[in-house]
């Protein structure tokens, strides 16, 4: 467990008149992991927190939101060469006064993979890259005197091929 205290003070000039903000985030995280080697690994992450943003020339604006991530991954070995992971980053954010509604996005992976060769040296894996397809381009900050929405260009659900060969040294070490 964890808990996160980020925040800060800056100063801006609006209409010849200087803006006091002050910023604070306050988050709590919770993690586990589990595992058995060559069996599977399984992790979990979870956080939440709140946002509050304080404007000395607008003290009635509402920027405060709640915000949570999950963040999951699962890695299962079977049939000896075999290897299934998968893992999502889910995020929530509360709407606020500058944007009318909640935002959330899921970006899910998964690959398979299999080794080859003597001591596991080639492994060929299969993967896909955001599985639901929602690597949209999108972010948003808001504070009491900026408000920033940003869409921009970025890959979206996409499979690949891949092949990776181990050159270590240390394949006597006992596992």
């Amino acid at each position: 467990m964890s808990a996160n205290f980020n925040g800060g003070t800056t100063f801006s000039p609006i209409n010849n008149e200087v803006n006091k903000l002050n910023y604070n985030t306050y988050s709590l995280a919770i993690e586990t992991f589990k595992s058995k080697m060559k069996k599977y690994s399984i992790y979990m992450v979870a956080q939440g927190g709140y946002t509050v943003n304080k404007s000395s020339l607008q003290p009635d604006a509402q920027n405060n939101y709640f915000f949570y991530t999950l963040n999951p991954s699962v890695d299962i070995y079977f049939l000896k060469k075999f290897q299934l992971h998968t893992d999502a980053n889910y995020l929530w954010q509360q709407k606020t006064q500058a944007f009318s509604d909640n935002f959330n996005r899921t970006i899910w992976n998964g690959w398979i993979a299999r080794t080859f060769l003597k001591n596991d040296q080639l492994t060929i894996k299969l993967s896909c890259n955001d599985i639901l397809n929602e690597n949209n381009g999108y972010a948003r900050t808001a504070t009491n005197t900026f408000f920033s929405e940003n869409r921009f260009t970025t890959i979206k659900r996409f499979f690949m091929i891949g092949a990776t060969w181990s050159f270590t040294k240390f394949n006597n070490l006992k596992q």
